[in-house]
């Protein structure tokens, strides 16, 4: 009886690991089928029947036969394994699923299938990301329009990864205002996105126009009552105002937009600085003189004591010295190193704004 019982869990398993194996090629070959669009390889396998017992498993990397074909654009095959019940919202191991696949590669027809039959539009994946947060980074409307209709979270955040830039948690909008898509904007506004919502560095939608120099989207942003007054610590500023962000870059129409929407012309950030002294770093002349013709105080100190004019000075910015002059700035004032402007201008050799300077002096005598 003992022996019986030994060869019958003999045959169980030798049959169990056949069954397992005979599935492994199975499952080879349908995702083969899938990364190919052989829909009639995947047919054979349908009709050859058991195909329910591995289509729902994937490759080394998680990848099933419906996120495959998705990411081929392989939208027929789509169709044949969802109607095999092929779960819609697996994902891989990096966390994407078919939805997130077509989203980030544009395939209109393949996200409003997968929509269609119930694909979940707020999975994240592993770094934070959705589907809409890609669809809309890479201004994909029609595509971003369908999953905001199945039920997105315009304000869910994630990590939006791109080329050009440091990688900080941002919403759709944010990243739609970043990378200039206007319509997306105004699409993701009307759905109800959080215009002043800020992110891990204290950056709104707003910030991040400015921050590529997209005006048109920063004054729909301004015109929909956008915090013109936020303070983050984007990039090497390390603490920055919208207004002294767009002031550095040279953004004039912003700048503008952003006096026009009660920016504090005077904020002084976390080193002291404000968008006038910003300007003057920067070498923004233009900014610098519509800063003072906004009233700009001229003798704001940074904490280490230096004015808008002597970062003018010392950079050999001829026409913002004169801007700053006529603006009344200070002349005797002298920062922590106990200088002046005219030392500054003199240490680099910056001889015409000596000149400049020595003439206003002996005017005001």
């Amino acid at each position: 009886m003992r022996y019986l019982s030994l060869i019958f869990i003999l045959i169980f398993n030798i049959s169990f690991l056949f069954s397992q194996n005979t599935n492994t090629g199975k499952l080879d070959q349908l995702l083969d089928y899938a990364n190919t669009g052989n829909i009639n390889g995947i047919k054979r396998l349908i009709s050859a029947g058991s195909i329910s017992s591995y289509i729902d498993f994937g490759d080394m990397q998680g990848h099933n036969a419906l996120i495959t074909a998705t990411f081929r654009g392989y939208k027929d095959i789509v169709v044949l394994l969802l109607s095999q019940k092929i779960d819609v919202n697996a994902s891989c191991i990096h966390g994407k699923t078919a939805l997130t696949y077509a989203a980030e590669n544009g395939y209109v027809d393949i996200a409003s299938y997968l929509l269609a039959k119930n694909a979940n539009p707020n999975i994240k994946i592993n770094n934070g990301t959705t589907a809409l947060l890609q669809a809309a980074g890479k201004g994909y409307y029609t595509i971003t329009e369908m999953i905001i209709n199945a039920g997105a979270d315009v304000n869910m955040s994630g990590l939006y990864v791109n080329p050009d830039d440091a990688n900080y948690n941002m919403t759709p909008l944010m990243v739609a205002a970043y990378n200039n898509h206007d319509d997306i904007v105004k699409l993701l506004l009307d759905n109800g996105s959080d215009i002043n919502k800020v992110n891990n560095v204290g950056a709104n939608a707003l910030f991040y126009a400015i921050a590529k120099g997209n005006g048109e989207v920063a004054k729909m942003l301004l015109e929909r009552n956008a915090d013109a007054n936020v303070v983050s610590s984007y990039g090497y500023y390390g603490n920055i105002t919208t207004l002294a962000l767009a002031s550095s870059l040279g953004l004039n129409d912003i700048v503008s937009s952003l006096l026009i929407g009660k920016a504090n012309i005077n904020y002084r950030m976390a080193d002291g600085r404000t968008a006038l002294i910003w300007a003057s770093i920067s070498g923004k002349k233009d900014i610098v003189l519509s800063l003072i013709n906004a009233n700009a105080d001229v003798n704001i100190k940074d904490n280490d004591g230096k004015t808008a004019l002597m970062f003018a000075a010392e950079n050999g910015d001829y026409d913002s010295v004169q801007y700053l002059l006529d603006g009344n700035a200070d002349l005797s004032i002298v920062d922590n190193l106990s200088k002046n402007a005219l030392m500054y201008a003199m240490e680099n050799g910056n001889t015409d704004i000596v000149d400049l300077i020595t003439k206003r002096s002996l005017a005001k005598k």
